[in-house]
């Protein structure tokens, strides 16, 4: 949250004042043999962590910064990691504002009270750097019809109101259909930089990383934009990783399911 404008109409939602720095979206992409694919790790998966005693995924970025994310990644869930980039909130905000909004298909008009999400059409829609953000944040991804919200509560309904009436559709999957639609904006992300050609907006993608991107040590931003270029309108097959829930002693977590095995022997 470092850096972020305190001044955002989301600044409320996105926590700032929040100490420290937490791995709550975490995707592993495979490019090349086998072919393209990308899987989302949810934040509450229950492993142990860098070796350790086991806690919650998004934890290992606490313990041990990026490297202990990859060992455990790579050491408990068998997916071997050579390249790592991590982008902060002000970061992602920058680069979307770059290249101006991410277009995202909205088979329903949807909201969330918590992210501050806000869509009120269907189809098509063009979102700018806070409601991205907004999107991508979204836990309690609530889906409605705008015709009867309107003809029940008015055109200006906000979210509380459309949910308290009954009138939304809220997803119970959480982080795993948080995770599907982190996917689907990434790829949307990689279409509209890699197809990017105007200097100063790539100037301006690379101004905007600048600040919020960390890489491995053989990545750098130039290599971070010809992976978008490379991506850009490919093929790639996103995969859910099963889970099931699980309570460890007052918490919620999620377990690799009993076919977790063959899904990741098949990503790998």
């Amino acid at each position: 949250r470092e850096g972020v404008d305190p001044d955002l109409a989301t600044a409320a939602s996105i926590g700032l004042g929040v100490e420290g720095s937490r791995t709550d979206t975490m995707v592993v992409l495979h490019i090349g043999d086998g072919g393209n694919r990308m899987m989302s790790l949810p934040r509450d998966l229950w492993l142990p962590i860098d070796g350790g005693s086991a806690g919650k995924l998004n934890s290992a970025a606490v313990v041990g910064g990026a490297p202990a994310l990859i060992r455990t990644v790579g050491g408990e869930l068998g997916l071997p990691i050579q390249r790592y980039l991590e982008v902060d909130i002000a970061g992602f905000l920058n680069v979307v504002e770059a290249v101006g909004s991410i277009t995202i298909d909205f088979p329903r008009p949807a909201c969330d009270p918590k992210s501050g999400l806000m869509v009120r059409q269907r189809g098509a829609v063009e979102l700018g750097p806070q409601r991205a953000l907004a999107y991508v944040r979204s836990r309690t991804y609530t889906e409605f019809s705008a015709a009867e919200v309107r003809r029940t509560l008015g055109a200006d309904a906000t979210c509380d109101q459309i949910i308290g009436a009954g009138l939304g559709s809220t997803d119970g999957t959480a982080d795993i259909g948080r995770g599907d639609r982190q996917r689907r904006f990434l790829l949307a992300v990689f279409d509209e930089v890699g197809g990017t050609r105007n200097p100063i907006t790539l100037l301006q993608v690379l101004g905007g990383m600048s600040g919020g991107l960390r890489v491995d040590d053989e990545m750098g931003m130039f290599d971070a934009l010809s992976l978008a270029r490379r991506l850009r309108g490919a093929d790639i097959e996103s995969i859910t990783l099963p889970v099931v829930p699980f309570d460890p002693g007052g918490t919620s977590a999620l377990l690799p399911a009993d076919d977790a095995g063959e899904v990741l022997d098949d990503f790998r």
